[in-house]
């Protein structure tokens, strides 16, 4: 279950007084017992047949059979509270025969003392986007379990230069952690002193924008030491927009090679 503070478009629209009717996405109002008293035609194109009637129903009995009992001790808990509940995302079985899952925008109802006496609902379907989410965290755990297997370092920055990935190789190269340097640009934990192009490329923060660079360079660790490393930069392009989004910095030690050299 994620939770956020974030207020929806659709409670936005309730604010401006928007016809429920109009609203796309299902909207429930349910007393301090969470029996459901009102909804919209969002919500009754939601119900599935022969389960009932919607109104006098118990709005958990909306979310998948295991989520039931966590759902109605969280709202009896809001109710006795009285603090407006978190966003959350449930699975809902809708009539199509599946479940999918619906963002649960909720605020409270309450009595002119300030007291709750019921609960607004908006479920918005956000399958697709949870999918979506789900890939891009499959994608970048696979790319880390890669990138930890490398023997070269490997750290990626984003177009300002800050860190946004270091694997264990770097970790032990630098002296930095990946947390630490997540923090804060790689110029400032890992200040390059000098570089010597292999490849007549100079390297600077603009050109290593738009041009893949080889060379010795020295740079400092975490103990403020100097060492010589061979380091490969190579820009990372958004195809569909044409447009660099960061940089990846290829390091390893350059054995042999003294600071004299």
């Amino acid at each position: 279950m994620t939770e956020t503070t974030e207020k929806s478009p659709t409670l936005i629209a309730m604010d401006q007084h928007i016809s429920l009717e109009e609203l796309p996405s299902a909207y429930f109002e349910c007393d301090v017992d969470g029996t459901i008293m009102r909804c919209n035609q969002a919500a009754r194109e939601l119900h599935v047949t022969g389960t009932g009637d919607i109104i006098g129903s118990k709005i958990w009995t909306w979310v998948a059979h295991d989520q039931q009992a966590a759902s109605r001790n969280a709202f009896y808990g809001v109710m006795e509270t009285g603090i407006d509940p978190p966003v959350v995302h449930r699975a809902v079985f809708t009539p199509e025969g599946g479940f999918r899952t619906f963002r649960f925008d909720r605020n409270l109802i309450r009595t002119p003392e300030g007291r709750p006496s019921g609960m607004r609902l908006i479920l918005t379907d956000v399958t697709e986007q949870q999918l979506e989410l789900e890939r891009e965290r499959k994608a970048r755990m696979w790319l880390e379990s890669i990138s930890d297997s490398m023997y070269e370092s490997v750290i990626v920055t984003d177009v300002l230069g800050f860190v946004r990935f270091a694997n264990l190789a770097a970790e032990k190269l630098t002296g930095w952690t990946a947390a630490e340097l997540t923090r804060t640009t790689l110029q400032k934990c890992i200040p390059i002193l000098s570089f010597l192009p292999t490849d007549g490329v100079t390297f600077n923060p603009r050109r290593i924008l738009e041009h893949r660079t080889f060379g010795i360079a020295t740079v400092l660790n975490k103990e403020r030491e100097a060492m010589k490393i061979f380091l490969n930069t190579s820009p990372i392009t958004d195809k569909s927009e044409g447009t660099t989004i960061g940089v990846v910095y290829v390091m390893r030690k350059a054995e042999g090679i003294t600071q004299e050299d």
